[in-house]
């Protein structure tokens, strides 16, 4: 209005109303135009449907626009007066355009449906990528919410995304309501709110007074030695929970003594938990750097490294406010489920001595070398197998560390890669160290895997660029440990000496220090980490904190600038004896050097027949050569840093060498090539047709594919069986099916980090039994992990494992086979599962045992089953259609927030059909319809916080 007092005279008035009329409908112009075109205008993270509002032939919601309003019906909606019903005459419901999608976009859509009879779908359609992505909305007759996440491939390029429903079935009506679309780049990874909890430790004053006590010995003493005699009793409140716990002072070091601000371990008694969390601590978040802690265990967990959970919290003691403490899970079984990992055992080397030994500082001090690897998790020292895994992985670390074993053969070579590069970004090598460092070992892979925490003391490093990055100049020639640092790096020192670790870690070291991964990281925790300081500056003590990204992450830098080859210093070429065939080369660079080949100024002309890697330079040893020969006149030499793609090249010089050369021996063993029934090409091995008995394991390595022939017969003996790395094809007919048999305890698959499909037709498994074999170990005849496997017109009979089929973390189709005399049909944990039209008889025990993850079961029976049909627990979501169970025990067992749905259920002489239980939301919820029964003693059992529903109508227990 003032801006209008100012204009003086009656034609300027009418020409700024005009401008704004003019202004008004061209905004209105170009939102019917945006609206109609569908192609811009979105707020992506946020598409909404709800069919109660047409503009245009459109349904409209904010901006939100879908096609196809001549859907809308008044006849059902979940929320208001209207939604989208399909018919046969009105197949397509709302559709929509998301423009600019990209590779790595993550797109989440809730919708809510409800059927009277047929099939739908869901569809994800870019015609400019040849892209189609389709999945069945499971039938329901109730308003049911119904979710479904994208992941838009690698080879996606930018374009508009369509997203519809429709109506499958040729006859049959649906109605869909309250549709929600959600788009999330890959630098959008979804970071942890921080809910900071008050944490009151109330302790009786006898057991104060031993704390206290336990604190004036450590002050004494200059260290806190601790052990399970120092565990008081204690209550515990958190919020408004109480618990009933243990605690004792934590911490090797006083300054988690220092002040009020005392470190605690905490065991709650009973099986409580908080958090997923029975044991943890708490210590003076400053005593790990602050929130410099808290974002490496995010950088850890985002890529795939086990991590202990590690957050804030206030804490008082006996209702003394001490302020702002950070908090971490402790090692045990309940980090391995919130890791998704199988339980294994959870390896440390025992520092008693070392500590010990801080006092008197004797030196040299041999304690790394005579260290023993303890267990953590000893909660599952009863069970003889795990007992056995321990001694296993003690046996590896001390093969590994005795150089008996290869980083391979040990440890999961990508993780314990990521781990270190890591934790060279920031500098966070307290991590490694002997006296922290803990590993995992999986028992379906055999492998160990570092856990990633205790990255930081009270402060952080003072990086300059003059400061040694991890793995620089290492040799790969073996060296004793002469330095006190040695010993206490151990594994930074061994690791190094294999090309296969070093080639992977240099690899995400490069990807690790780009400028574009890190300020992706920074901006995707830029939120969470500003609540995170700022909950610390509330404590008074900690007022002036301040916090910097680029501090922590300041050695990336001076790495990243050391990683590629220097023009005229990494690597010389000189001939020898005068020669243009035959060269010395010499490495200067900071990491291991591959050469790649020779050629001209443009190209590769001939490229070596052997991998020849030269290590990376140090002052302290002799320069690192090598000596190539080839067919052709030298002119260029090609060569990259090991583990990256880029290419170099420099010009062979006119000097001949100036020192002499040495060579490299390298290895190649084939395991295979004795039997003549196996014969290899260069990317499958076949196994012919015939009778063939195995009597010891079988390992098909990577990037190929293991084929076997119709008509065959493999008969596994002792510990007979075969560990694939490659994808399997067995492919028998009904007259010649391939049969795999055990005998003597032999006989079993384990195929392993497959993302190529294995195929199963018309295979018998008769006999098979669990592999118990040193570092790989598991319940099943067949064991998939990480891996995608079909099995159709197959038979599985008289099992002697636990499972006959074990599916972890992959997915698996199981169509017309017949499982029989088996003590366990199938136990898909973490995984995707398709089972249809498939016959279970004669199970022992459950017949399908499922954790997690998602399972599909269509038209299948199951008979004579003395345990339950279905054993499901932690958050599975199960979708049954068209079941029969005959003769069982019970049906369904069901807890821990797991989510069934059973359409057209037949149950027949039952001794108990469901139970369902449920503590904590999310709720249990068990939902049957088209259900009939006959002869069932007890029908279910309900905890009230669970959620039975059949034919409609709520069920509980009286």
């Amino acid at each position: 209005m003032k801006a209008i007092k100012k204009i003086k005279n009656k034609k300027s008035i009418l020409s700024v109303v005009t401008i704004l009329a003019i202004a008004l409908l061209v905004f209105f112009l170009l939102s019917g135009k945006l609206r109609q075109n569908n192609s811009t205008g979105f707020d992506l993270k946020n598409i909404a449907f709800d069919a109660e509002e047409i503009q245009g032939g459109n349904f409209v919601k904010g901006e939100s626009v879908f096609n196809n309003a001549q859907c809308q019906s008044q006849e059902e909606a979940y929320k208001g007066k209207y939604s989208c019903k399909c018919t046969a005459d009105q197949i397509y419901g709302m559709t929509t355009i998301i423009p600019g999608v990209k590779k790595k976009d993550q797109i989440s859509v809730k919708l809510y449906t409800k059927f009277k009879s047929g099939n739908a779908r869901i569809v994800f359609d870019s015609k400019d990528n040849n892209y189609y992505f389709s999945k069945e909305i499971p039938f329901t007759k109730d308003w049911t919410l119904f979710e479904v996440d994208v992941k838009i491939p690698d080879e996606f390029e930018v374009a508009d995304l369509k997203i519809f429903a429709y109506l499958e079935s040729e006859t049959g009506s649906v109605y869909f309501d309250e549709m929600n679309i959600s788009v999330q780049s890959e630098k959008q990874a979804k970071i942890e709110k921080l809910d900071a909890s008050d944490l009151n430790i109330r302790l009786t004053s006898s057991n104060y007074k031993k704390i206290t006590s336990k604190r004036k010995e450590a002050l004494s003493k200059g260290l806190l030695f601790s052990s399970k005699a120092d565990l008081v009793d204690a209550f515990i409140k958190i919020d408004k929970n109480e618990y009933g716990a243990k605690i004792r002072l934590k911490g090797d070091l006083l300054d988690h003594l220092n002040g009020e601000k005392w470190s605690f371990r905490i065991q709650l008694k009973d099986n409580e938990e908080w958090n997923d969390m029975r044991t943890f601590s708490i210590h003076n978040s400053q005593a790990r750097s602050h929130v410099s802690e808290w974002v490496m265990h995010q950088l850890f967990k985002d890529e795939g490294i086990i991590t202990p959970a590690y957050d804030f919290l206030n804490v008082k003691l006996n209702e003394k406010k001490l302020g702002v403490y950070a908090f971490e899970q402790h090692f045990d079984n309940n980090l391995l489920k919130v890791n998704r990992r199988n339980i294994g055992p959870i390896l440390r080397h025992n520092d008693d001595a070392y500590w010990d030994n801080v006092q008197d500082n004797l030196s040299p001090f041999p304690w790394s070398e005579a260290t023993t690897i303890d267990l953590y998790n000893k909660e599952n020292w009863k069970q003889d197998e795990f007992k056995q895994l321990f001694h296993t992985g003690q046996n590896m670390l001390n093969a590994f560390l005795g150089k008996t074993k290869t980083v391979r053969e040990v440890f999961d070579l990508n993780k314990i890669a990521k781990y270190y590069a890591l934790i060279e970004i920031s500098h966070a090598t307290h991590a490694q160290q002997l006296t922290n460092i803990r590993f995992y070992l999986d028992p379906t892979n055999g492998l160990l895997e570092p856990i990633g925490f205790d990255c930081f003391g009270d402060h952080l490093p003072e990086v300059t660029k003059d400061w040694t990055s991890v793995g620089e100049g290492m040799s790969f020639n073996n060296y004793p440990a002469s330095t006190e640092w040695d010993r206490a790096n151990t594994y930074n020192r061994m690791l190094f000496q294999d090309t296969n670790f070093y080639k992977k870690y240099i690899s995400y070291l490069y990807k690790f220090t780009s400028e574009k991964y890190l300020s992706e990281k920074q901006e995707a925790y830029k939120e969470a980490i500003d609540k995170r300081v700022a909950f610390i500056k509330s404590d008074k003590t900690y007022k002036d904190y301040n916090y910097s990204w680029n501090k922590l992450f300041k050695k990336a830098k001076f790495t990243r600038d050391k990683i590629l080859p220097r023009p005229n210093l990494s690597l010389q070429a000189f001939r020898i004896d005068n020669s243009k065939t035959k060269v010395e080369l010499l490495s200067y660079h900071y990491f291991p050097i591959e050469i790649i080949g020779t050629g001209d100024k443009t190209q590769i002309t001939e490229f070596l027949k052997k991998k020849i890697v030269i290590e990376g330079y140090k002052n302290t040893r002799p320069i690192a050569k090598k000596v190539i020969e080839t067919k052709n006149e030298i002119e260029f030499i090609y060569f990259k840093t090991l583990g990256i793609d880029s290419l170099f090249k420099i010009k062979l010089s006119k000097h001949s060498a100036p020192n002499s050369d040495f060579d490299l021996v390298h290895n190649n063993i084939d395991n295979l090539k004795k039997h003549n029934f196996i014969k290899e090409t260069e990317d499958e091995i076949y196994i012919l047709s015939g009778h063939h008995t195995i009597d010891h394991h079988i390992y098909i390595p990577e990037n190929k594919k293991l084929v076997i022939s119709a008509d065959t017969h493999l008969e596994f003996v002792n510990e007979g069986g075969i560990i694939s790395r490659s994808p399997i094809e067995a492919i028998g007919s009904k007259k010649q099916p391939i049969t795999f048999s055990g005998k003597n305890n032999g006989g079993y698959l384990l195929i392993i980090n497959n993302s190529k499909k294995s195929i199963f037709e018309n295979c018998q498994f008769i006999g098979l039994n669990k592999i118990s074999h040193q570092n790989y170990q598991t319940n099943a005849a067949i064991t998939l992990n990480k891996s995608e496997a079909s099995f159709s017109y197959c038979v599985f009979i008289n099992t002697k494992s636990k499972y006959a089929i074990l599916n972890q973390n992959g997915t698996l189709n199981v169509t017309h086979s017949n499982f029989k005399n088996c003590k366990s049909a199938l136990k898909s944990d973490y995984a995707v599962l398709y089972f249809m039209n498939n016959n279970i008889e004669e199970i022992y025990n459950n017949a399908f045992n499922i954790k997690s993850g998602k399972a599909n079961f269509t038209s299948n029976k199951i008979s004579n089953c003395f345990g339950s049909a279905f054993n499901v627990i932690e958050n599975a979501s199960i979708y049954s259609y068209d079941l029969t169970v005959d003769n069982a025990h019970k049906v369904i067992y069901t807890k821990s927030h797991a989510q069934l749905d059973f359409n057209k259920l037949n149950i027949n002489n039952i001794e108990k059909g469901f139970d369902i239980f449920s503590k904590s939301e999310p709720h249990t919820t068990l939902t049957i319809n088209n259900f009939t029964k006959e002869n069932v003693k007890n029908l279910f059992t309900v905890q009230p916080m669970a959620t039975l529903r059949i034919n409609g109508h709520k069920k509980t227990t009286r």
